[in-house]
């Protein structure tokens, strides 16, 4: 079983919008970028919540500054609101308890710099 997550960037620039893969260019991105990410389980899309915040937006614990879901494809789409270092965070569970445990729980977590 994989949890994977796709992450491309779009820019709002005057008359052209780029989009980035995950592993290149983060500090070319700046708050009011949009992230579009792409949530797969075993290589099919998953509808699941996605969760993201920035480092200093709070100090209580599982607290996070965006929330969206999945669309039937398993795009979401975050706005980034702030510079700093953000974290994209999603969770799949599959409820067949065995006699080891009594569910399986896959996290995925992105995190990248926005300047």
């Amino acid at each position: 079983m994989c949890l994977r997550v796709f992450v491309a960037f779009s820019f709002r620039l005057k008359k052209s919008c780029y989009k980035y893969a995950a592993h290149t260019g983060f500090g070319r991105s700046s708050p009011k970028s949009v992230i579009i990410s792409k949530i797969l389980f075993d290589g099919k899309p998953l509808s699941t919540n996605v969760y993201a915040t920035f480092d200093g937006f709070t100090e209580n614990p599982n607290t996070y500054a965006y929330f969206t879901e999945t669309d039937e494809q398993g795009t979401a789409k975050v706005k980034i609101t702030h510079p700093g270092t953000w974290m994209l965070r999603v969770q799949h569970e599959i409820n067949d308890a065995t006699e080891n445990y009594d569910k399986h729980v896959m996290r995925a977590v992105f995190v990248f710099g926005i300047n």
